[in-house]
């Protein structure tokens, strides 16, 4: 009986131990995933300032080219129609730059909104591993206390 108490004892150690250790590389796993998913969400935001450069080095373009095509043909910079063309363009670069960084500021929530749930994943992984192993050990104590006679 000793013999059957001590095997089953350890058998259900080592069957805890696996199923903790394996709760926490699960969540270990989701930990990382969730740090990844906050750098993707830190890239979004970035492109989306190097896109504002971008946005705003186009548009200045557009009214050098609106300048010197009104000049090119005599008229004025100072022309009502040059004015309310540039006028119209500027508008249009700074909407184009609100869309620009709305849109990104939406997707950088969204991937951390999944990082959020990573880690409450994570979390509740590692929970669910330490109560599976403790009830893994209290199964075999009361095996083994009916296996010893008790």
């Amino acid at each position: 009986m000793g013999v059957e108490v001590a095997v089953l004892a350890g058998g259900a150690a080592l069957s805890a131990y696996g199923q903790y250790t394996g709760a926490k590389s699960e969540a270990e796993a989701a930990r990382l995933q969730a740090a990844l998913k906050e750098a993707q969400a830190k890239e979004v935001i970035r492109r989306a300032k190097l896109n504002e450069s971008d946005i705003i080095r186009s548009g200045d373009q557009l009214l050098a080219t609106q300048q010197t095509v009104q000049v090119g043909q005599g008229g004025s910079v100072a022309s009502g129609n040059l004015i309310l063309a540039q006028a119209d363009a500027q508008y249009n670069i700074l909407r184009d730059i609100v869309i620009n960084m709305d849109e990104a500021t939406f997707q950088a929530g969204q991937i951390r909104a999944g990082a959020s749930i990573d880690r409450d994943i994570a979390s509740k992984r590692e929970t669910a591993g330490a109560i599976q192993a403790a009830g893994t050990l209290l199964t075999a104590g009361s095996r083994g206390f009916r296996a010893g006679g008790g």
